[in-house]
Order: structure tokens, then C-alpha cells, then sequence
């Protein structure tokens, strides 16, 4: 059997049979996505400062679109103007 074959449990952990096209690679815009979500829920106080590093180190390590949702699946969704005006939490103070 070679590596390209789709049913290789190569690099899946000996978990049973997966397409190679069943795990697409992440790109680097959609780990900026996920970093700016678990960035967005530590703002929120879903997660710990420890929480976030690991998150955030998790993120920026993952090869697969898997592995970033698997990150992420036990948080919400946030709002879509997510990334149009941070919480207070994040923002500097004001000017003036």
C-alpha cells in the first residue's frame, strides 16, 4: 500500500481509513481567523490566560482545518462583526 492510497492510516493515528482530501490543509488566513476567535473569547472570559496560550500555540502549529476546529469546537460562535470593534478588555485607553 502507498502513501498516496486513501484508505493509508499514515498520519491519522492508526485511527481507521480517511481520504487524503478529508482533512484539507489550513492556510495562514484561516489561522489568523482562529486566532482572532480564541482571542475573542478570552475577551470574553470563556478562557483562561493559560487556555489562551496553549489555544493560541495549538493554532499556530496546526497543519489541518481539523485541527483547528478541534481547538475551537467546545466555543460558540461569535457574532459576525467579530473583529469590527473589540471589547473593552482588549481595547487601549482613550485618548483625551
Amino acid at each position: 500500500m502507498s502513501g498516496d492510497d486513501a484508505s493509508s492510516t499514515a498520519g491519522n493515528g492508526g485511527r481507521g481509513p480517511t481520504s487524503r482530501w478529508s482533512d484539507p490543509l489550513a492556510s495562514t488566513e484561516e489561522r489568523e481567523r482562529f486566532t482572532e476567535l480564541v482571542q475573542y473569547h478570552y475577551a470574553h472570559g470563556r478562557l483562561t490566560a493559560e487556555e489562551l496560550e496553549v489555544r493560541l500555540e495549538g493554532v499556530l502549529a496546526a497543519r489541518t482545518l481539523g485541527e483547528l476546529y478541534a481547538l475551537c469546537r467546545d466555543l460558540p460562535f461569535p457574532p459576525a462583526s467579530v473583529g469590527e470593534r473589540p471589547p473593552r478588555r482588549l481595547r487601549g485607553r482613550r485618548r483625551g
